[in-house]
């Protein structure tokens, strides 16, 4: 089926993350800590963009986002920092367990294939190219960045006959 016409459900927080619930999908992942100015600047494109994926790609493309800090997933979303139409799932990660599993600081993205491999991980290091913020966004809104990369990493999802069975953590809650 071509990406256009794949369905999509609402999403939802599950109660414990497994990634290999999402094996044989293509998986991006933000976090944000909820005191950063530079992630609740990004958080409102990144959920834009992970509305637009899920109108091409489906249930093929997944967006989660990992909230971090004083304030519970809840009032992040209530803030529309990064929560448009019920997307990305936001998941609190209380203990830090994917935050210390995939990134070394925040705000960071993290895109992992089908066989729940990080292919990217874009930290926004600021390093004389402008603040973090803007080397995300660009990284979210270039049609070379984020979207090509999904494209890539959903082209090679379809290619493959069987999705490859995860060996990492078994939970995150």
């Amino acid at each position: 089926a071509s990406p256009s016409s794949r369905s999509h459900s609402a999403p939802t927080a599950p109660a414990t993350l497994s990634l290999s619930d999402y094996a044989g999908k293509v998986v991006v992942i933000a976090t944000f800590y909820t005191g950063c100015a530079p992630g609740r600047f990004v958080a409102p494109d990144y959920a834009a963009l992970s509305v637009q994926m899920a109108a091409l790609y489906g249930d093929d493309v997944v967006f989660l986002t990992s909230v971090k800090g004083s304030s519970s997933c809840s009032t992040w979303s209530a803030q529309k920092y990064g929560v448009v139409d019920g997307a990305p799932i936001s998941i609190g990660d209380s203990d830090s367990a994917l935050h210390y599993m995939l990134f070394d600081g925040n705000p960071q993205i993290a895109v992992l294939d089908k066989h729940m491999v990080v292919r990217r991980l874009e930290k926004g290091d600021a390093e004389g190219q402008g603040t973090a913020a803007d080397q995300l966004q660009e990284f979210l809104n270039q049609p070379t960045g984020l979207p090509a990369l999904i494209a890539e990493l959903h082209a090679e999802t379809l290619a493959a006959e069987e999705p490859a069975a995860y060996s990492g953590p078994s939970t995150i809650t």
